[in-house]
């Protein structure tokens, strides 16, 4: 009974990683919400900020990203908040790219090159404004 148990865990761990694995995908994935893919719900995004999206922040903010990450801003569904719901968000980013506090250290220990420029929070924090006065 014991040769049987292990066997079973033997094979079912390493489906598990494969499955744990198979379950992140990339920025690009067209997952879809609704109609619409990731790429096409940020495809409203002007393009200097979609860019900055698209290497720092859709990995943990989109369906198939983080959980946490996600209730607090989801690409995913962008073009499913109203225009109020995305200036706020929008002026979120701008808050905690100035900050410093995303992407996070944790996230920037592996992903050093995705660091955000003083250029591009510049640009977004213009970008939340103009949401703002929309």
């Amino acid at each position: 009974m014991k040769i049987v148990i292990k066997a079973t865990g033997m094979v079912f761990l390493p489906l598990l990683g494969i499955l744990f694995l198979n379950s992140s995908s990339s920025i690009h994935s067209k997952t879809d919400i609704g109609n619409l893919s990731l790429a096409d719900q940020t495809e409203s995004l002007p393009k200097e900020i979609r860019d900055l999206v698209e290497s720092s922040c859709i990995n943990c903010h989109s369906t198939d990203g983080r959980a946490l990450a996600r209730t607090k801003l989801n690409f995913s569904v962008w073009n499913e908040y109203d225009s109020e719901k995305q200036a706020n968000k929008s002026e979120d980013m701008c808050e905690m790219l100035t900050k410093g506090k995303m992407p996070p250290k944790s996230y920037l220990k592996n992903h050093g090159d995705q660091v955000p420029t003083a250029g591009q929070i510049e640009a977004v924090c213009k970008w939340a404004e103009g949401m703002k006065n929309n």
